[in-house]
């Protein structure tokens, strides 16, 4: 038997605008014209995460998504996470 303690686990939380701002990378990146065939957020796979964005400030949301690169197409934003943007903030 190992006689060894496990160290408490820390949980840290984030709020919303933190989150999205640890992962800028202040790149500024055209969008595809379309959702690519498997788009992660067209899809539902990263839907919850523009569902947050789409809360925070439209200013922040457009510098963000112009930085969230299309998972196929790494040097273009990502066509489904700017239409599902626009999508819930026209019916916010």
């Amino acid at each position: 038997m190992i006689d060894k303690k496990i160290p408490p686990l820390t949980v840290r939380k984030f709020d919303a605008k933190e989150y999205f701002e640890t992962g800028y990378g202040g790149k500024v990146l055209e969008p595809l014209p379309v959702p690519c065939h498997d788009c992660a957020v067209a899809t539902g796979f990263y839907s919850e995460f523009t569902l947050l964005l789409s809360k925070l400030e439209p200013d922040f949301q457009a510098k963000i998504a112009a930085d969230w690169d299309c998972h196929n197409a790494c040097n273009r934003a990502c066509r489904g996470n700017f239409d599902l943007l626009k999508q819930l903030n026209n019916h916010q």
